[in-house]
């Protein structure tokens, strides 16, 4: 999947925090040598406290 139509998908899901997460892990070297549960693992808990913080704002 092309990264743009994904990060669409991710907004129109309203997963705006594993969105913003991705970009940053793409352009980190150290995340290509994570497993892909980790990386998804690192995705996951980005959108959990984005979705804490807007909650809390």
């Amino acid at each position: 999947m092309l990264k743009q139509p994904m990060i669409e998908k991710l907004a129109a899901m309203r997963l705006l925090g594993m969105a913003d997460a991705l970009k940053p892990q793409e352009q980190d070297p150290s995340a290509r040598e994570l497993s892909f549960l980790e990386r998804f693992g690192l995705l996951v808990d980005q959108q959990w406290n984005w979705r804490e913080n807007q909650a809390l704002s």
